[in-house]
């Protein structure tokens, strides 16, 4: 799974530009544990397969989706995976 979703994710950083400055090789591990709690999540504890889409979908979601942090004050701070600006 792993190698499928990291090639995936090179194929859409090589045709997506917005999505190539999100994307940070680096944190596959952490991404493919994001993709299984979500399948887990998913399949409501059950067996069974999901689709490729899915788990690619996640895998990019991962990248994408803002991160919350509080800063010393409490305040929330968010950022993207790979994003050095800070939006408060």
């Amino acid at each position: 799974m792993k190698d499928a979703i990291l090639n995936h994710l090179l194929r859409k950083a090589e045709c997506d530009g917005d999505f190539a400055r999100c994307f940070d090789p680096k944190k596959l591990a952490s991404c493919v544990e994001y993709v299984t709690q979500e399948a887990k999540k998913h399949l409501q504890g059950k067996n069974g397969a999901i689709e490729d889409g899915f788990l690619f979908c996640w895998a990019e979601e991962f990248f994408c989706q803002p991160r919350k942090k509080a800063d010393s004050t409490g305040q929330l701070e968010f950022s993207f995976m790979n994003d050095n600006t800070q939006e408060k």
